[in-house]
């Protein structure tokens, strides 16, 4: 059960006070020997601080907090500095008595400033039950400025030229007393985070316009952050389901089971050791656990490098679930289906590789005679064959490709045909073989020969023209009928079997003669791509593919060997 924010009715109806619109003179911070620090330790420091703050209009806060052995995480520490001052909060030692700090931080006259607030926000409602109203946020600033990194870390040296030391990102800051390093690194966060403000809103004034106020937007955009609520992390059935699409990775029924019953083994044991999850399994290492499915406990220890303590204390617990992970089979998909974890958009990809038009088995209607198959009437159309099941969308055999792009030049004239269509072609071209074979017939019942020096036309291009283009008058057409069509016959001529047999009985000598008109064909102008079925675009894709292969043998040619001493 959750409850709506205390201060929802303040945020919603917050306006930007008009001094904070305006752009005034930056103000350049002290250093850090010359400005006064107050480390608050004890209830009398906290008091003494409150009062300073009460009289400022601008402050500039931050948060660290430690996470990695625990499971909710806690705020260690506070910094928070005004024009004059830098204070470091112990919010270990004083956890019940920074209530006082609300009616500071809700006043909506006095402006904090924050970098990031999305994690602080939730944080102050957390451990102290503090909310702010009245927020400017440079990160969202750094947004509409569009600069090329938003981190605070970039903004202090781009407007103040301090390099911050990075590595206490990752510092302990359980630890007491702190050392003067980190406590160097702390005061910086918040010590020129004001000039940050300055500067900034300068930057957001020189880009704004009549219509738009850049900087009225970031106050916009810092009072959405405040309005975010902490809430309980309650583990549900799709807990897991977004670190699975963060992950980018397609898993199957034994692989989901997996990854969600190890999730849930891992957020169980986080919150009765009081552990991090990350700190018992991280969450690549769950990934590939889950993903690999070792049969053995020797294989989790090896998709784990280093191995976790916890994952080596309770290894027969992990192994155990995966061994049932690999039990799953499609036959039992009905009960996993029942578990809200298993959606649909989760078992979607399972059967992408084995869908078919033809595929039926799923099914539930009868399917009868519908299915289209080459025994069915050819004139039947397409469009009467209804599919029971469903049509694949978006699968493709071939990958829609550039133009422009120049590692696949080769293959932009491809064009993908069914097979459907090809059969269609071949039962045309069988007709055509067909009725010229009964011509041949009918030829040689009348006893005529055929002049077979005269080269044949390839039988592919048959069915490739209509009608040929060129059709000689047959010697003698008594002996053919006027029935037989003249779209298929090629170039023929005829002569009666008379004179052939004649000139070959004969003399050789008047063969010749007769035959002086004819003229060979001249075979090196013959286009044998017309014949073989292959395009010119084809053979074109053919010679840019061999150049790449010519490119890439050169470029593979060693280079030469230096000289030695």
């Amino acid at each position: 059960m959750f409850y709506k924010h205390p201060y929802q009715l303040e945020l919603e109806e917050f306006k930007v006070p008009v001094e904070h619109l305006k752009v005034s003179t930056a103000i350049k911070p002290a250093s850090l020997e010359d400005t006064k620090f107050v480390e608050v330790y004890t209830e009398e420091q906290l008091n003494l601080m409150v009062s300073d703050l009460l009289t400022v209009k601008e402050l500039a806060i931050d948060l660290e907090a430690h996470s990695y052995r625990t499971y909710q995480g806690f705020t260690c520490l506070m910094q928070i500095s005004t024009r004059n001052a830098d204070y470091i909060i112990d919010t270990l030692h004083l956890r019940d008595k920074l209530h006082v700090l609300n009616e500071i931080f809700t006043n909506p006259a006095v402006v904090k400033v924050f970098h990031g607030a999305d994690s602080d926000i939730p944080w102050l409602q957390r451990d102290l039950g503090l909310y702010i109203v009245n927020m400017f946020d440079t990160y969202q600033a750094a947004k509409i400025l569009n600069f090329s990194r938003k981190g605070l870390e970039f903004l202090l040296k781009h407007y103040c030229n301090v390099d911050a030391d990075k590595k206490f990102q990752l510092y302990d800051w359980r630890t007491r007393p702190l050392s003067t390093e980190a406590i160097y690194y702390a005061r910086c966060d918040t010590h020129y985070l004001l000039y940050v403000y300055d500067m900034i809103k300068k930057d957001l004034m020189a880009m704004s316009t009549n219509q738009c106020n850049y900087i009225e937007l970031v106050f916009q955009r810092s009072t959405d952050v405040c309005k975010l609520r902490y809430e309980v992390n309650i583990l549900g059935d799709d807990s897991h389901l977004s670190m699975y699409k963060r992950s980018k990775k397609m898993f199957d029924i034994q692989q989901m089971y997996a990854l969600k019953h190890i999730y849930a083994w891992r957020d169980k044991l986080a919150r009765e050791l009081d552990e991090s999850p990350g700190y018992i399994l991280p969450n690549h290492m769950l990934l590939k656990i889950s993903e690999m499915l070792p049969k053995e406990s020797h294989g989790i220890l090896a998709c784990c490098s280093p191995v976790p303590p916890l994952v080596r204390q309770c290894l027969h617990e992990i192994h155990y679930i995966v061994k049932k992970a690999r039990e799953q089979t499609f036959e039992n998909a009905e009960k996993l289906n029942e578990d809200k974890s298993f959606s649909q958009d989760v078992i979607k990809h399972i059967d992408v590789d084995m869908i078919s038009l033809h595929d039926y088995s799923k099914s539930k209607e009868a399917v009868g005679d519908s299915l289209p198959t080459l025994l069915n009437d050819l004139n039947k159309l397409d469009d009467e064959i209804e599919i029971v099941y469903f049509t694949p969308q978006e699968i493709t055999i071939f990958q829609e490709i550039k133009k422009k792009s120049r590692k696949h030049i080769g293959l932009t004239n491809i064009i993908y045909k069914q097979p459907y269509e090809l059969y269609l072609k071949t039962v045309k071209y069988n007709k055509v073989l067909k009725k010229s074979s009964e011509l041949k017939e009918k030829i040689s019942n009348s006893n005529e020969s055929v002049n077979a020096s005269i080269p044949m036309k390839c039988p592919d291009k048959l069915y490739l023209t209509p009608q040929a283009n060129e059709i000689k008058k047959i010697s003698d057409p008594s002996n053919v009928k006027k029935d037989i069509p003249n779209t298929i016959i090629r170039e023929i001529k005829l002569e009666d079997q008379s004179s052939s047999t004649s000139s070959t009985t004969q003399n050789p000598s008047d063969n010749s003669r007769k035959n002086n008109n004819f003229i060979p064909h001249k075979y090196e102008k013959t286009d044998f791509a017309k014949f073989h079925n292959q395009s010119k675009e084809a053979l074109l894709i053919a010679k840019r593919l061999q150049k790449k292969k010519n490119k890439t043998k050169k470029n593979k040619k060693p280079k030469r060997l230096q000289k030695t001493v």
